[in-house]
C-alpha cells in the first residue's frame, strides 16, 4: 500500500505479515494501460524524509500546544500528515483535533501482491465498512485481495463510501455479481474513476456497470482482461451513463471488430481521449480511422491485434486521427508499405509517440522510417519504438 500527499489527499497505510500469491497480472495498470493507476506506491527517501519530519513536528506540536491552536492552523497541519499518522495520533488528542481530522480526504491503498498481509478477505472488507476514522474516505483501492461478492457488497454498502471518487478492485473475485453490487449502490454518486480490471465480469458485468445511474460522473473505466466480448462493448457504447468518459481501457477483452464498431458508431463516447483496445482481436482499423465519434483521440492503443498496412494508411489518412499524439501499433501485421504513409502523414503530425515493435517491417524500412521522421517531428523520433522487426 503506498501513500503519498498529493492534492490535500492522504494514504492510509495497513501493515500486513503474510505474502500473497500473485494471480492474474492486471496489464491495466502496467504498460500503457492508462488507467485509472490508483496505486502510487513509490515515494521518494526525500518525500519520506519530509513527511517524517513533518510528522515529529507535529507530535512536539500537538504534545505541548493542542489545547491552544485554532481550528484553521490545526487543519493546516494535518493537510501536511499521512493518514496513518492523523488516524493513529491526530484523531486521539481531543475533540478538537478528532473533528478537524474527519475534514481530511483520506485515500486506503491495498495491494496483496506487492504488500504482507495479515487480514484476511473478510476482516478487510468488515474494517472498511465499520470504521469511523475512514468515513472520510475519497479513494479506496483493494488489489490482489481475494475480494468476492460477498466482501464487496459489505463494503459497497457501507456509509464511509459516501465520498467516494475513485473506486479501485482490480485483480479480485467479484465477477458480475459483484459489479451488482457497485452498479446498485447508493454511496456511489461521486465516482470519477472505477478500475474493476482483472475480475471476470463478463458481459453481464459490463451491462451492470453501463446501466447504472452512478456512473454518471465517470471519467475513467478500466475494464481489462474481463471478456466482455463484443456484447459488452456494446453496452457501453450504448451506454447514456458513460458519456462523460474521458479514459476507457478495454484491453484483452476479445470485442473483435465487431465491438468495436460499437464503439466507433457509440452517441456517447465522444469525449474519449484515451482508448486502449490491446489484445481484442481486431482486423479492420478503418472502423477507428473513420469514426467521428472518436474525433478527440490523443492516445490510442491498438497493439497485439491484426491490424495489417492497409489499416494503418486508414488510420494516417484519416481527419478524425488528427489529435493524435501516442499510437502503439506493435505486434501487428504491418510491412514496410505504410512506412512512407506514416512518415508523410498530415493527419499524424502531433505524435510525439509511435510503435512499430514486433511487425514486418524490414530494418532497413526502419531506418527510413526513422530518417523520414527527422525531418518532420524530431520530438518522435525520440519515442519510436522499433524492436523486434526483422533483419533484411
Amino acid at each position: 500500500m503506498s501513500l503519498s500527499p498529493t492534492n490535500k489527499k492522504r494514504k492510509l497505510f495497513v501493515t500486513t505479515t503474510a505474502s500473497a500469491d500473485s494471480s492474474a497480472g492486471s496489464a491495466c495498470s502496467a504498460s500503457s494501460h492508462s488507467s485509472c493507476s490508483l496505486n502510487q506506491s513509490s515515494s521518494s527517501s526525500l518525500e519520506n524524509n519530509h513527511t517524517t519530519a513533518c510528522s515529529s513536528s507535529a507530535s512536539s506540536i500537538i504534545e505541548h500546544h493542542h489545547d491552544l491552536l485554532m481550528d484553521d492552523v490545526i487543519y493546516e497541519i494535518l493537510c501536511f500528515l499521512d493518514s496513518t499518522f492523523i488516524i493513529k495520533v491526530c484523531m486521539k488528542i481531543s475533540r478538537q483535533w478528532r473533528e478537524k481530522s474527519f475534514q481530511i480526504p483520506l485515500t486506503l491503498s491495498i495491494n496483496a501482491n506487492t504488500q504482507k498481509v495479515i487480514f484476511s478477505e473478510s476482516e478487510i472488507a468488515a474494517s472498511i465498512a465499520n470504521s469511523e476514522s475512514l468515513k472520510n474516505l475519497t479513494s479506496l483501492e483493494l488489489k490482489n485481495y481475494g475480494i468476492g461478492s460477498k466482501e464487496a457488497k459489505y463494503i459497497l454498502n457501507s456509509q464511509n463510501l459516501k465520498n467516494l471518487t475513485s473506486l479501485g478492485l482490480g485483480s479480485n473475485l467479484i465477477k458480475s455479481k459483484g459489479v451488482k453490487f457497485v452498479a446498485n449502490s447508493k454511496y456511489l454518486k461521486n465516482l470519477t474513476c472505477l478500475d474493476l480490471s482483472n475480475n471476470d465480469i463478463g458481459p453481464q458485468g459490463a451491462e451492470f456497470i453501463s446501466n447504472s445511474e452512478n456512473m454518471k460522473k465517470l471519467n475513467i473505466l478500466n475494464l481489462c482482461d474481463n471478456e466482455i466480448g463484443s456484447a459488452g462493448a456494446k453496452y457501453i457504447a450504448n451506454s447514456e451513463y458513460l458519456k462523460n468518459l474521458t479514459l476507457l481501457d478495454l484491453y484483452g477483452n476479445e470485442i473483435g471488430s465487431k465491438g468495436v464498431n460499437y464503439l466507433a458508431n457509440s452517441q456517447h463516447l465522444s469525449k474519449l481521449i484515451s482508448l486502449d483496445l490491446t489484445s481484442n482481436s481486431i482486423d479492420n482499423a478503418l472502423l477507428i480511422a473513420g469514426s467521428s465519434t472518436l474525433k478527440n483521440l490523443t492516445f490510442l492503443n491498438l497493439s497485439n491485434n491484426s491490424v495489417d498496412s492497409e489499416g494503418v494508411k486508414h488510420i494516417a489518412n484519416s481527419e478524425y486521427m488528427n489529435n493524435l499524439t501516442s499510437l502503439d501499433l506493435s505486434c501487428n501485421d504491418i510491412d514496410a508499405t505504410c512506412v512512407n504513409v506514416i512518415a508523410n502523414s498530415k493527419n499524424l503530425k502531433n505524435l510525439t509517440f509511435l510503435d512499430l515493435s514486433f511487425n514486418n517491417i524490414p530494418s532497413k524500412n526502419g531506418r527510413s522510417v526513422v530518417k523520414a521522421f527527422e525531418s518532420i517531428n524530431f520530438q518522435l523520433v525520440e519515442r519510436l519504438r522499433f524492436k523486434k522487426n526483422p533483419n533484411h
